[in-house]
């Protein structure tokens, strides 16, 4: 949250005098050059940069593209486990079926021996 704008200072005595003298010794001091900007190497860094980034995009399109071929083979696993416990559950219900058809028989068979 900003705070509100404050009332200006008034500098008096001392304090003032001191300032005063501080900004008419800086007037007159002299600023040093400013380095000019160098145009060739500002363009390499921008191609640095592009490129930079492009590797980036790279890299993460091949990150995600191994990430789904994982996803993809994990599901293929999976259903394959499915199946595969499908199947014996297939064979274990054709064999208590079996089961229960040779008790039924030899039931069948104890009553007409009786």
């Amino acid at each position: 949250m900003a705070k509100p704008i404050g009332v200006t200072p008034v500098l008096t005595g001392n304090d003032a005098r001191r300032f005063l003298s501080r900004i008419q010794a800086e007037e007159q001091k002299c600023v040093g050059p400013t380095p000019t900007p160098k145009l060739a190497k500002a363009e390499a860094l921008i191609r640095e940069l592009k490129l930079a980034d492009r590797n980036h995009l790279d890299l993460k399109n091949e990150f995600d593209k191994r990430v789904e071929e994982a996803k993809r083979e994990e599901r293929e696993r999976i259903i394959g486990e499915l199946d595969a416990i499908d199947r014996e559950a297939n064979n274990a219900r054709e064999f208590t079926r079996m089961v229960c058809e040779l008790i039924v028989q030899y039931q069948q068979a104890l009553k007409g021996e009786k």
